[in-house]
């Protein structure tokens, strides 16, 4: 999921609604746009580890090794061809 508002609007989703956002591996989908427009990942960050595992991020942008902004810093350190999945065994995408 990429980022989709400001702080304010982050803050408002985390208070009114109970959302879980997956990031695959080095999927650079979730750290757009950046930081520097002021766009924020609201919390319930979920990121599959390079080894297949699950890590429950807690907070907004959480910049954790583990998490996708830790392991995605800038764009160019992602990987498009992990944005599609696979997400526990599963695909996303037209075949």
């Amino acid at each position: 999921m990429p980022r989709v508002g400001n702080h304010e609007f982050a803050d408002y989703v985390d208070a009114t609604l109970n959302v879980i956002h997956i990031g695959n591996k080095e999927d650079p989908i979730p750290t757009l746009p950046p930081q520097i427009f002021h766009f924020v990942q609201p919390s319930g960050e979920v990121h599959i580890q390079d080894s297949g595992g699950w890590l429950a991020c807690p907070g907004q942008d959480n910049p954790g090794k583990g998490c996708t902004v830790g392991d995605v810093p800038i764009l160019l350190d992602g990987n498009p061809m992990d944005h599609p999945g696979p997400y526990n065994g599963i695909v996303m995408g037209c075949q």
